[in-house]
């Protein structure tokens, strides 16, 4: 089975606590996450997460999540659900690590992976890319500017 991995790294200056805050309030996920229009869930392992995207087609597309690892300040991961799973499933593994200078090393990492893991990544592998980067840009910037979240 294939396994393709896509990551990102930010250093955010903004504490664990206040990123891992941001990453569980789903409900304010649209203010940093530029695809996310609405989200709600429970941030506990076994949780469900709904999400309603705009990628651009003029409409909201719902996906759910299943939630992986909640360890408060330092990890949150999630898989998604859907019939499209049974060929390429992806997962976020968000890593978070206080820096020396009291920032945050933000990393987060998208494997693919199931029988058809190469083909989703030749086909959206750039745009899946490019959105990881942007929400990575978009948690940064979030953090960066909320004293406290």
């Amino acid at each position: 089975m294939a396994i393709v991995t896509l990551s990102e790294e930010r250093i955010i200056n903004a504490t664990p606590t206040q990123v891992y805050q941001a990453l569980i309030n789903f409900r304010n996920y649209h203010l940093w996450n530029p695809w996310v229009r609405e989200a709600d869930g429970n941030a506990r392992v076994g949780g469900s997460v709904k999400v309603a995207i705009d990628l651009g087609r003029n409409k909201l597309e719902h996906y759910n999540h299943n939630i992986l690892a909640c360890e408060t300040d330092r990890y949150f991961a999630w898989e998604d659900k859907g019939w499209f799973t049974l060929f390429a499933k992806g997962s976020r593994h968000r890593y978070l690590q206080l820096t020396e200078e009291g920032s945050t090393l933000y990393k987060v990492e998208l494997p693919i992976h199931g029988i058809f893991a190469n083909v989703a990544h030749k086909k959206f592998g750039q745009a899946m890319a490019s959105g990881l980067a942007a929400e990575a840009d978009g948690l940064k910037k979030f953090c960066e500017k909320s004293p406290s979240i």
